[in-house]
């Protein structure tokens, strides 16, 4: 674990050089560069605004400090709360499970730290996460005109996403170098994941829905993601702890998966040289 942590401090500028690097290598070369980084999550957001309170019209629990906010804007500041950390999610472990063979020319460098390949990208991936929370925030100034005070807790959230993705993402990284088709596998579970996690709906829309509720309890219980959800809306959205657990269950976790995922990689990393 203490291993781990001297890595990150370590190689901490070349993973900021590495992930600014990667960030601007994938806008260079379009006509609207970066600005591309906002407009690709926010067309997103809108067009999942659009279908699922529009079209489908679900609600959401209310805010107590603001309950006369309109439906509409309490339903997108609660979706934007959980969206943005999935996408982040999301990316990053897609790139991490090819980050190894991706840089083959790097890996058959004796001396270069391979740890670090699906690291840049996890971190590259958290522009999302940063441009989303100043989009939440100023809706929260616009609409709510004030922030709740637990916002400064907003790093609690973001540091052990960190550490939970790095943990996946290295376990991704090995199995991506010796399985090809990991990172096709990989979005398809994705795909199905954004709707078996409350990101798109809460936890009363489905006890509402007839499921059964051991299957309902399971979807927000057993499911990490569902818990790292709930740290950001109860920061964000519902501007108080209403999952006081998730705060225990996901940090644990992620301490946990960091942990396995960085013995797992440093286990198997001596093979890479060959197989890429």
């Amino acid at each position: 674990m203490i291993s781990m942590f001297k890595l990150f401090i370590k190689q901490r500028e070349l993973i900021f050089n590495m992930a600014r690097k990667d960030i601007i290598d994938r806008y260079i070369s379009s006509t609207f560069g970066l600005a591309w980084a906002v407009l690709h999550p926010l067309i997103l957001s809108i067009t999942y605004i659009l279908v699922f309170n529009y079209v489908f019209r679900v609600k959401v629990m209310p805010i107590e400090s603001a309950p006369n906010l309109p439906g509409s804007v309490q339903f997108s500041l609660y979706l934007l709360s959980g969206f943005f950390p999935w996408i982040c999610l999301s990316e990053g472990m897609v790139r991490a499970s090819i980050s190894i063979f991706s840089n083959a020319n790097i890996v058959k460098q004796v001396v270069f730290p391979t740890e670090i390949l699906p690291i840049y990208g996890i971190v590259s991936s958290f522009l999302n996460v940063l441009i989303g929370f100043i989009i939440i925030i100023l809706m929260i100034l616009i609409f709510v005109h004030r922030l709740s005070w637990w916002v400064f807790l907003l790093p609690i959230p973001i540091i052990t996403q960190f550490l939970f993705m790095a943990g996946v993402g290295w376990i991704l990284a090995v199995i991506g170098t010796y399985i090809r088709d990991t990172k096709d596998v990989l979005q398809a579970g994705l795909l199905i994941g954004v709707f078996v996690t409350p990101v798109f709906f809460d936890e009363k829309v489905l006890y509402a829905a007839g499921l059964p509720n051991k299957l309902v309890w399971a979807v927000l219980n057993l499911n990490p993601f569902a818990h790292l959800l709930n740290m950001y809306r109860d920061i964000l959205y519902y501007g108080q702890i209403q999952h006081p657990w998730s705060f225990v269950v996901f940090s644990l976790s992620a301490l946990i998966i960091a942990f396995l995922g960085y013995r797992f990689f440093n286990k198997t990393k001596i093979a890479f040289g060959s197989i890429v």
